[in-house]
């Protein structure tokens, strides 16, 4: 009987210290996009109808978005212009706000744009995140941005 709850403790225990390292490994949305951010491409699909796309290409520019305490766009572009913006995280789903019953999504709010939030980080490419900020008003925008070091 002493072997059991032994044993018993032992798998708490150890359920208990990988329940946090899951935690401490994913952090939240709101400290991964934290830090400056290089516009490479604006793609828009469904401008000039639902099967297009248009793709605009900023990688030669230095159009750096800054997300800190408040978000800083370092330079306009067509979508943003130059100034600093209070922004908002929400946890929601994109389409049908206040509904827990469809996927809920990263989403940021600012300078009166909506946009779900994807961070990716690759191993390859100099070991760079990418952001990708997508708004889906009539058509949708993707502002794909890499992080700067």
């Amino acid at each position: 009987m002493k072997t059991r709850k032994i044993i018993l403790l032992v798998c708490l225990i150890s359920i208990i210290f990988q329940s946090c390292e899951s935690e401490e490994g994913n952090p939240p949305v709101e400290e991964r996009i934290s830090g400056k951010w290089k516009l490479n491409q604006i793609k828009t699909i469904g401008e000039n109808g639902a099967n297009s796309f248009q793709l605009k290409d900023f990688s030669e520019s230095n159009i750096v978005i800054e997300f800190k305490d408040f978000v800083d766009v370092k330079q306009s572009f067509e979508l943003h212009n130059t100034g600093t913006y209070d922004f908002t995280f929400i946890y929601e789903n994109y389409f049908v706000l206040d509904n827990a019953d469809l996927p809920q999504n990263n989403i940021i709010e600012f300078d009166s744009k909506r946009y779900l939030v994807e961070i990716t980080e690759t191993n390859s490419n100099r070991g760079l995140k990418h952001l990708n900020l997508t708004s889906y008003n009539a058509f949708k925008t993707q502002l794909l941005l890499e992080e700067v070091k």
